[in-house]
């Protein structure tokens, strides 16, 4: 199991990375928003292919594929991704097939498509219509499902999870808290995520004291 920290887009790329490494993550994942989107398009993260540390990329969470203007700069943005690439499923089972389609124009190999508000059979029945694979963020299928169909979904799909995203959070909500904050059931979950070699991203947004809550996430994971 190799833990990234999530990057903050409103800091300095190359800032959140020094901070992820002080702080002994594995990698970091890259939040293409605001200005580091800016400077992924201008060329300037091609340096981050040469680095040991290990990069993953976050989609811009207000993208609509279905947006001409948005598409065509998600495609501009496929042509240089390096690594995993996570994209949100953020569409209703009605237009999944129309969001694989847009997903398959992109002509990106590394594109993970991340679950939102989904049930667990919406997300099985979006496996089922497309060949795509997933960033699985286990907060949001804990926030929407209960622990046994969780649990039963990752052990049967482990070979369509190329990636996870974890963090604590409550019931029926898009809450990102710091591990031991919230619902999940760690020890469970971080048996199931040391027996994988998938990279696993630790996603703490509410916080006000990110670099402590980071910190205590990463040791509470790897204490498990």
């Amino acid at each position: 199991m190799k833990v990234l920290m999530l990057s903050n887009p409103y800091d300095n790329i190359f800032n959140q990375i020094e901070i992820a490494k002080k702080l002994n993550f594995d990698g970091i994942e890259i939040v293409l928003e605001r200005e580091t989107k800016k400077m992924f398009l201008e060329g300037k993260l091609e340096m981050l292919k040469y680095e040991k540390f290990i990069h993953t990329f976050h989609l811009d969470n207000n993208y609509n594929i279905f947006d001409r203007k948005d598409f065509k700069e998600l495609k501009n943005i496929c042509k240089n991704i390096d690594s995993i690439a996570v994209l949100h499923l953020n569409c209703k089972k009605d237009l999944f097939e129309s969001f694989i389609k847009k997903v398959k124009k992109l002509k990106c190999q590394n594109i993970v498509i991340e679950n939102l508000d989904h049930s667990i059979e919406e997300i099985e029945y979006f496996l089922e219509i497309s060949d795509l694979n997933l960033a699985f963020d286990i907060s949001h299928a804990f926030s929407f499902n209960n622990k046994s169909k969780v649990f039963e979904f990752i052990e049967k799909n482990e070979n369509r999870i190329k990636h996870f995203h974890l963090s604590d959070c409550k019931f029926f909500e898009h809450s990102h808290l710091p591990l031991g904050n919230g619902i999940l059931p760690l020890k469970d979950i971080a048996k199931i995520l040391k027996k994988t070699s998938k990279t696993v991203t630790l996603e703490i947004i509410e916080t006000e004291i990110p670099e402590i809550d980071y910190s205590v996430s990463l040791n509470i994971l790897r204490s498990l």
